[in-house]
Formats: structure tokens, C-alpha cells, sequence
């Protein structure tokens, strides 16, 4: 993480040493395919440990953090929101909007 921090330019937030997907897209940082996916899964996995329910969360790229370890937080606001699926889609969207990625993996994200 300090490498991307340095290679970035991206300051950590609050000292910590962690960064927020808004942070990594800012300063076009390239995020292969297969990464962004990795990201998105645990994302997923994280939802699921806090127990967080599509009818009672909000969240974005800014509440999605990646610290040194590689563990993805998430801060999801419990006061509603879209679709988790569909806020799920569209981070995954924007974690691989700038790069290419296989055709099959682009059909799924369009739907």
C-alpha cells in the first residue's frame, strides 16, 4: 500500500494508511480487471459480516477503503438507499471504466 501511496501520491486519510476507492480512481491509478473483481468480492463479503441489508444501506466509493493488508472496508450509511446489487454494479463499473476487460465480464456489468 505505501508503494501506491508514493507511486499515487495519494495521502492517507486520517493517518491511517488505508485508501478509498474514490481516492485510487482519482488519481488513475490503472486497477486491472481481475483486481477490481477482487476488490468488489470482498466488498461483498464485508456487506455480509455487518449484516447489512438491501432495504437499510447507502454507500459509494468514498465509504469503500483498502488498508495495507488488502482488507476492503466498507462504511455504508443505514438510512436506505438503492439496490445493493445495484450499488455493487456500479462500483465495480467504476473500478473498471478506464481499463479493458473480457466481453463476457462486460455484459454482466451493462445489465
Amino acid at each position: 500500500m505505501e508503494a501506491l501511496q508514493k507511486d499515487t501520491g495519494v495521502e492517507p486519510r486520517n493517518g491511517a494508511s488505508s485508501i478509498s476507492l474514490s481516492d485510487v480512481k482519482a488519481r488513475r491509478t490503472p486497477v486491472e480487471w481481475f483486481e477490481a473483481i477482487a476488490v468488489i468480492q470482498e466488498l461483498c463479503r464485508a456487506l455480509m459480516d455487518a449484516s447489512v441489508t438491501a432495504e437499510h444501506a447507502s454507500f459509494g466509493p468514498d465509504d469503500v477503503v483498502i488498508d495495507p493488508a488488502g482488507t476492503v472496508r466498507v462504511s455504508p450509511d443505514r438510512d436506505g438507499g438503492e439496490s445493493i446489487v445495484r450499488q455493487v454494479g456500479e462500483l465495480l463499473h467504476l473500478a473498471l471504466a478506464e481499463g479493458p476487460f473480457p466481453v463476457p465480464l462486460r455484459l454482466v456489468i451493462t445489465q
